[in-house]
């Protein structure tokens, strides 16, 4: 399994359908950058776990996120707002989590890894890589 991480500000038409699409997930987090709509009350009400910090920079903010949020899983997804997980690409992301190298995962060296979730058979018209990353959570909960 993995967590799901979604930076916001001012989701509330967006959130629902992006937390619908998660609901396979044991672990959502949101981090909210100040929304002055109902954003955070939308996350909290769906079950996700919604802290709030001022925006900086999205690398920032998601490095924020990986470095002080104690995650219930290793690997984390990043998702934004705007975008729907769906049940193809979580079983690819639980699998992808599941069967992760271990060399890729934390050291005192490089303590933050990501690995893309690739398509070993893709249709002629589709990308090998989606492009996407799971990256390993630094404050993760170790079972």
């Amino acid at each position: 399994m993995f967590s799901v991480l979604i930076l916001t500000l001012d989701e509330e038409r967006n959130l629902p359908a992006c937390l619908a699409s998660v609901t396979g997930c044991n672990d959502i987090v949101v981090l909210d950058s100040g929304s002055t709509d109902r954003t955070v009350a939308i996350a909290r009400d769906a079950g996700a776990r919604a802290f709030e910090r001022a925006f900086t920079d999205f690398a920032d903010q998601r490095n924020f996120a990986l470095e002080t949020v104690a995650f219930k899983n290793e690997w984390v997804f990043h998702l934004d707002a705007d975008e729907r997980l769906t049940p193809d690409l979580l079983r690819e992301c639980d699998a992808v989590a599941a069967n992760l190298n271990p060399s890729l995962r934390s050291d005192p060296d490089r303590p933050l890894r990501c690995a893309p979730i690739t398509r070993p058979d893709p249709p002629e018209s589709a990308p090998r890589s989606s492009g996407i990353r799971i990256c390993v959570a630094r404050n993760w909960l170790a079972q």
